[in-house]
């Protein structure tokens, strides 16, 4: 009520103004846009099925509101979160960016499944890459070509092996993530680390000069050292991130069914009526680097005009077209057609 009594009460004619800058150098804003990207890409921090653990990917949500916060581009926004473990030298966030490959509901129930559970990651990648970035229900093409749009069945399992390589085990979380200190944390640690390093090298020269029974307090000196950093190190937030390993085998699943293992191998590729997918090598298997990049090449169609269409209904309480999740043709055309083109 106070900053509404405040707007009012400014006669300045850039008060408006001054007010969107305001707002808009807030933490506070990164806080908001998060909320929506969050739930786009069905962020959670625990696995979902069965004993719902706890699942270390909270730094993740740092990294989406720093994202907005900082005004990051939405082309690197989208690179950082599909590919960022494959970039160059890829920097602590970029990695933590990958933990988005991450975020599905895993089991760790006796008994399950390995090979089905493989198959609903994958699908779970595809629906939900197909429905933040394309706005399209690439997800009915799991067991039959799609009935309304161009999708086709092998559009879907070849969208699939694109994320073949994330590295994970499919029955439980066996990973601790990685650390994701903050900068005092990070010194804190080196400290620790180095305390640790010279309390052993002490206990081991003196070891060399005198003989494990005169040595009893450096020995409680190194040790106290090295709980010390392992009690510290053990604060620190830690995510589940992406790490690239030899692609799985990708078939196309009649009907769906995981234990059918006579499709056809599918290797890496975009639905085939969307813009050819370019890439560094030509003679290479496509990677998901390769994949981010078409995503957000300007030959690509519809990932501009899908976001843009969800922000502007952030903004104004309802998208150009009304079907956020929904850009084929059980869409609802945009209300300004040639505004949703400029804007994209």
């Amino acid at each position: 009520p106070e900053d509404v009594a405040a707007f009012v009460a400014d006669p300045a004619p850039d008060a408006y103004d001054k007010l969107v800058d305001r707002l808009l150098a807030s933490p506070h804003y990164g806080e908001r846009m998060a909320l929506f990207w969050l739930d786009l890409v069905r962020y959670a921090d625990s696995i979902g099925y069965h004993s719902d653990n706890p699942m270390n990917v909270s730094p993740y949500r740092d990294y989406v509101i720093r994202s907005f916060n900082a005004n990051l581009p939405f082309n690197r926004f989208t690179v950082e979160q599909l590919a960022g473990d494959l970039l160059p030298n890829p920097t602590l966030w970029q990695r933590v960016a990958t933990a988005y490959n991450r975020l599905l509901q895993t089991t760790e129930e006796g008994g399950a499944q390995a090979r089905e559970y493989e198959a609903k990651y994958a699908a779970d990648r595809v629906r939900n890459f197909g429905q933040v970035w394309l706005g399209g229900t690439i997800m009915c093409a799991e067991c039959h070509n799609h009935k309304f749009d161009p999708y086709t069945q092998a559009d879907f399992y070849a969208m699939a092996a694109f994320f073949a390589d994330v590295q994970e085990s499919p029955i439980g979380r066996r990973e601790p993530g990685l650390p994701v200190p903050t900068a005092d944390e990070e010194r804190r640690l080196a400290e620790l680390t180095t305390a640790a390093a010279r309390a052993r090298q002490t206990l081991d020269a003196r070891a060399a000069a005198l003989g494990m029974a005169a040595l009893k307090v450096d020995r409680a000196t190194a040790s106290a050292a090295e709980q010390a950093r392992a009690a510290h190190d053990a604060t620190i937030p830690r995510a589940l991130v992406t790490t690239a390993a030899a692609p799985r085998t990708v078939r196309i699943l009649a009907r769906g069914n995981w234990q059918d293992t006579t499709g056809p191998v599918m290797q890496p590729n975009t639905p085939a009526f969307l813009p050819p997918l370019g890439k560094a090598d030509a003679k290479a298997r496509p990677t998901r680097l390769d994949l981010a990049r078409w995503t957000v090449s300007p030959d690509n169609p519809l990932t501009a005009r899908v976001f843009v269409n969800r922000v502007w209904r952030l903004y104004f309480g309802a998208g150009l077209s009304k079907s956020l999740e929904e850009s084929g043709t059980q869409g609802e055309p945009p209300t300004h057609p040639e505004l949703l083109d400029w804007l994209a």
